[in-house]
C-alpha cells in the first residue's frame, strides 16, 4: 500500500508541474446516462485493479491523459468525464454532487468488475468520497486531491476566493461533506498544494482531523 500510495502522489504531481498532454491518440468511448451521453476513454493495463478518475469542475478528460498514461502501465486505467463539465457541453440540469455520483455509479456498476483505487480531483473527489459509501467492500483506497467540503478557518482573502468559488460552480451545494467524510470506512489519501488558493490545504488538515 505504502509503494501505491508514492506512486500516486508522484503522478498526481505531475499534472499541473510538467503538464498533462501526451502524443498517443485517446482511446474515447461514450456512455450514456438518462439521455445524456458522456465521453470516457480507458487505458488497458495489467493490473488486478482499476483506477477510475474523475476530474474536477471543467476538467476534460484529456487533462488527465498524462496522468492516466502513467497509472495504466500497471493498471486498467479510466477517466470519466462529468456531464457538461468538460470540452463536451451537455444539455444536461446542474446536478448536484449527489446526482453526479448515481451517473458514475450506474458507470461502475456497467463497466468496472472488481476492486477499485479511485481518484477524484476537486469537485470530482467530491463525488468520490460519495461513490465511496456505496461501494465500501471494492474500493481499495479512495485519492482525494485538492477536495473542498469543510468549513476551515480561512482568512479574509480566502474567504472571498470560497464565495467567488460558489459562483463560479452557479449552485451552492447542500450536501453536509463533514458528515460524509466520517463515514467513510476505506483508507484515504489527502493531496493538497502548498501554495493552493482554489482549495488550501487547510481543509485538508481538517478533513484529516474527522476520518
Amino acid at each position: 500500500m505504502l509503494k501505491q500510495i508514492k506512486f500516486f502522489v508522484s503522478a498526481l504531481n505531475s499534472l499541473f508541474i510538467n503538464g498533462s498532454s501526451v502524443n498517443s491518440e485517446l482511446n474515447i468511448k461514450h456512455f450514456s446516462y438518462k439521455d445524456t451521453t458522456s465521453l470516457f476513454y480507458e487505458l488497458q493495463g495489467k493490473g488486478k485493479y482499476t483506477v477510475l478518475i474523475i476530474p474536477g469542475f471543467s476538467q476534460s478528460l484529456e487533462s488527465w491523459a498524462k496522468v492516466a498514461k502513467m497509472f495504466s502501465e500497471d493498471y486498467q486505467t479510466i477517466v470519466l468525464e462529468l456531464p457538461n463539465k468538460g470540452k463536451r457541453k451537455e444539455n444536461t440540469a446542474l446536478w448536484n454532487e449527489k446526482e453526479f455520483a448515481d451517473f458514475c455509479l450506474e458507470f461502475i456498476h456497467k463497466y468496472i468488475k472488481g476492486k477499485i483505487i479511485l481518484i477524484g480531483h476537486s469537485l470530482g473527489g467530491k463525488i468520490a468520497a460519495i461513490i465511496s459509501l456505496s461501494l465500501q467492500n471494492r474500493i481499495r483506497l479512495l485519492v482525494l486531491y485538492a477536495v473542498g467540503g469543510m468549513n476551515a478557518h480561512f482568512s479574509l482573502e480566502k474567504r472571498i476566493i470560497k464565495i467567488l468559488k460558489n459562483l463560479l460552480y452557479q449552485k451552492t451545494s447542500t450536501i453536509n461533506f463533514s458528515s460524509i467524510y466520517k463515514k467513510v470506512s476505506v483508507p484515504i489519501l489527502l493531496i493538497y498544494g502548498q501554495d493552493d488558493w482554489i482549495t488550501p490545504a487547510e481543509v485538508g488538515r481538517e478533513i484529516s482531523s474527522t476520518v
